[in-house]
C-alpha cells in the first residue's frame, strides 16, 4: 500500500511475514521507523493461533510492502486515495525479475494491469541497499553482518533498475494516444519519472561497484575450488548477462507478436524497445563493447532462431561445475549462485 506521491530514496515499510507451522508462532521483521504498534492475535483467517498482526502508521511518501494474501485494512483520517499494486513473486529476487521481464513483454497473456509502480518501488529498494552499504565503507567487519544470500538475485533486481523506463510501457505512449477513451487510465512518462530511473540507475552502479569490490566467482569441482586462474570477475559476468537479458526481452517480444499476444500497451515493439536499450544503456562502454551487431540482431529476430535466449543467469563454463561466490574477508560465507542459498562458513581462501 503507498500513501502519498512517492520520491526516489524514501525508505520503504515493510513487513515479512512467514507461516512457521499451524501450531508455532508466525514472525514479522518491521524495516524502517514508522512502527506504532505491535501486537499478537490469538486466532488468523486460517485458524491458526499466534499469528503476528502489525499496525503501521504510513506518512506521505510512504509505502506498505507486503508478501501475497496478507488481510489488510487502511483507514485515513483524511480523504485519501490508496493504490495497490502487484509485485509479483517476492519471496526469491530473481523470480521478481522474471515476472517483470514476462509481464511487460507478453501483458496480454498474463495481466490487465501496468506495473510501473513496481519499478518504482525497486528503485526505492536499491537506493536503501546502497546507502545501507555506504555506512560501512571503512569496517568491513561490521559490513559482513549484511552479507547478501542472493548475490544473483541482487544482480537481477539490480538489471531491471538499470532497465530503467525501457521497460517502463508509458515511454512509448504518444500524448495523442491518450485521447482514446480505453487509455484514460494511462499516463505519460513525465520528466520527473524519468529522473527517477535515472537517479536509481545510478545508485544500482554504486551498489554494483560495492559488490564487486566484495565478492568474487570461482569454479568448483567435486567440493574443491579450482586453481586461481578460473577464477571469473563478476563484473564480467555480470555484464554478460545484462546483454543476454536485452536480447531475451527483444525474442520475447518478437514472439508474442507472433502469437498476435501484446505488452503492457500495444506500442511496446520490437523497435521501439531496441531503441529505448541503445539510448538508455550503451553510456556504459563495458556494455557498448559487448553490444549485438546489427547481424546479430537480424539472426536473433528470423524465424526459427535457437537457443531461445533466457533471463537466467549464465551458466558456468563446464557442466560439471558449479559457480560459487565468496565473500572477501575472513570467515567468509559460501553461497552457491544457483540457487541463492547459504551453505556453510569457511575460512578466507589463501
Amino acid at each position: 500500500m503507498s500513501a502519498g506521491t512517492r520520491n526516489i530514496g524514501k525508505r520503504p515499510t515493510a513487513y515479512i511475514l512467514r507461516a512457521i507451522g499451524p501450531s508455532k508462532d508466525q514472525w514479522g521483521i518491521p524495516v524502517g521507523s514508522n512502527v506504532v504498534v505491535k501486537k499478537w492475535a490469538r486466532v488468523d483467517r486460517n485458524n491458526n493461533t499466534e499469528s503476528l498482526t502489525c499496525i503501521s502508521t504510513l506518512v506521505k511518501d510512504d509505502e506498505f510492502i507486503m508478501t501475497s494474501s496478507i488481510p489488510h485494512v487502511v483507514l485515513t483520517i483524511e480523504s485519501s486515495i490508496c493504490e495497490g499494486s502487484h509485485f509479483f513473486f517476492t519471496q526469491r529476487l530473481s523470480e521478481m525479475a522474471f515476472g517483470i521481464f514476462h509481464t511487460f513483454a507478453a501483458s496480454g497473456l498474463l495481466t490487465n494491469t501496468t506495473h510501473s509502480d513496481v519499478l518504482q518501488s525497486l528503485q526505492k529498494m536499491v537506493v536503501s541497499w546502497a546507502e545501507s552499504l555506504n555506512r560501512y565503507k571503512e569496517d568491513l567487519k561490521e559490513a559482513q553482518k549484511t552479507k547478501a544470500k542472493d548475490v544473483i538475485g541482487l544482480l537481477m533486481i539490480t538489471n531491471i533498475v538499470t532497465f530503467g523506463s525501457i521497460l517502463d510501457s508509458r515511454r512509448y505512449l504518444d500524448p495523442t494516444h491518450l485521447t482514446d477513451a480505453n487509455l484514460l487510465y494511462h499516463s505519460s512518462l513525465s520528466q520527473s519519472d524519468l529522473a527517477s530511473y535515472l537517479f536509481g540507475k545510478t545508485a544500482a552502479a554504486k551498489l554494483l561497484d560495492r559488490v564487486y569490490g566484495e565478492y568474487h566467482l570461482v569454479l568448483v569441482k567435486d567440493g574443491v575450488i579450482q586453481t586461481e586462474n578460473q577464477t571469473e570477475d563478476l563484473r564480467s559476468y555480470r555484464n554478460a548477462f545484462l546483454i543476454q537479458q536485452t536480447k531475451a526481452l527483444v525474442f520475447e517480444i518478437k514472439e508474442a507478436r507472433a502469437d498476435n499476444i501484446e505488452g503492457e500497451n500495444k506500442w511496446v515493439s520490437v523497435v521501439k524497445v531496441r531503441e529505448a536499450m541503445e539510448e538508455n544503456l550503451l553510456d556504459d562502454d563495458e556494455v557498448k563493447a559487448l553490444w549485438p551487431s546489427k547481424a546479430e540482431w537480424n539472426e536473433l529476430l528470423a524465424d526459427g532462431f535457437t537457443p531461445t535466449p533466457t533471463y537466467s543467469f549464465p551458466p558456468p563454463p563446464d557442466t560439471s561445475y558449479k559457480v560459487t561466490t565468496y565473500w572477501n574477508v575472513p570467515r567468509i560465507c559460501k553461497i552457491n549462485v544457483s540457487t541463492g542459498r547459504r551453505c556453510e562458513k569457511q575460512n578466507q581462501r589463501t
